[in-house]
């Protein structure tokens, strides 16, 4: 009988050593976990990254939810694409970068896993999103989601925030001293405080409903898109950085641009502007001025100070298609002046541009 025992365990034991090894999920592991719509055994894209080799090897993907390590699972890197064998997947490991575009993502918990630097989720269907334990992102991007609050208080290291095509109706910035690009357009905002983001480069506020916006402590801004407001009042920094704005299709009734001396390209068609003057900005190479109220003296001094040039740049003085009709008049002597300094001077037609003789 001892004899039998002991040839019974000596079969047992070789069994369990011919037996492929089996890594079951690390308790002490960081992890992270995602909900799919996408069905099961269809393809996500996810594209992981971590700090060093050694924490990347510890990373690992458990794509049907038995909390196990399958083969393959451990396979991971930049912009690999994964069968599913379940709508949860659950990411263990020091994982530092995550990004899964157009996932389908219906939920996303990143709350334990503070090692974090960049979360991109672009483009999937998010309505939530707790990043309130990732206090080491410096890069947040949530556009294109069905987001209605984004809380980046205890995100002090962010410096590049995306979070438009949300309903993100108010975002508070406070604590985020650190962003240099901050794209949040279409998200229904109403007011945008950036008076604490001195280092700021771009802004992106386009398709929201604000009324006032004071960019005079951004003294770093190069880009600026603040299209389709409803802005009153645009206070820009007086500052040489600046290089491009967009301010098209508001209400500005006033716009002084005098101090922004490198300025390229600025659009500032439809809105109530009766006035404008370029007579420092000797960069600009392209000017949109169309539907506003410009006309006159005031038309004639816009014109006979634009920078001199043989590269053929674009002024668009009116959209003669435009309902309402376009309040600016350009006279065939103001287009004269402007082509004799060099430049094309455009008719917008609704988008399907066309030389202007003058009216």
């Amino acid at each position: 009988m001892k004899k039998k025992f002991l040839a019974w365990l000596l079969c047992v034991a070789m069994a369990a050593v011919m037996l492929p090894a089996t890594a079951w999920a690390d308790s002490a592991d960081p992890v992270m976990t995602l909900t799919t719509s996408q069905a099961i055994g269809s393809n996500i894209m996810l594209s992981l990254q971590a700090a060093n080799a050694e924490d990347l090897a510890g990373v690992w993907i458990d794509l049907n939810a038995n909390d196990v390590k399958d083969a393959g699972e451990d396979n991971v890197g930049l912009y690999k694409s994964y069968t599913i064998g379940s709508q949860t997947i659950t990411i263990y490991g020091k994982v530092t970068v995550l990004e899964s575009r157009s996932g389908s993502l219906t939920a996303l918990d990143v709350t334990q896993n503070t090692a974090l630097t960049k979360l991109d989720v672009y483009h999937n269907s998010l309505t939530t999103l707790d990043v309130s334990q990732n206090t080491a992102l410096t890069i947040l991007n949530v556009s294109d989601n069905q987001i209605t609050a984004l809380d980046v208080s205890g995100n002090i290291a962010l410096q590049t925030l995306n979070c438009s095509n949300n309903a993100v109706a108010a975002l508070d910035l406070s604590a985020n001293t650190q962003i240099t690009n901050l794209q949040c357009a279409n998200c229904g905002l109403t007011g945008l405080n950036v008076s604490v983001q001195t280092s700021l480069t771009e802004l992106n506020c386009r398709n929201n409903a604000i009324t006032l916006l004071n960019l005079s402590a951004n003294t770093a801004l190069i880009n600026l898109y603040c299209t389709n407001n409803a802005l009153t009042s645009l206070t820009l920094p007086q500052s040489t950085a600046v290089k491009r704005v967009e301010c098209e299709k508001n209400q500005l009734t006033a716009l002084d641009v005098t101090h922004n001396t490198a300025m390229t390209v600025l659009n500032c068609a439809i809105n109530e502007l009766t006035a404008l003057d370029i007579s420092q900005n000797t960069a600009l190479m392209q000017v949109k001025l169309y539907c506003n109220k410009i006309k006159g003296t005031a038309m004639t001094n816009i014109v006979s100070v634009l920078p001199a040039t043989t590269k053929n740049y674009k002024l668009y003085v009116i959209d003669t298609v435009a309902s309402p009709a376009d309040g600016n008049v350009a006279l065939e002597s103001d287009v004269a002046v402007a082509t004799g300094r060099g430049w094309k001077v455009m008719d917008w037609n609704n988008g399907y541009e066309q030389a202007y003789a003058g009216g």
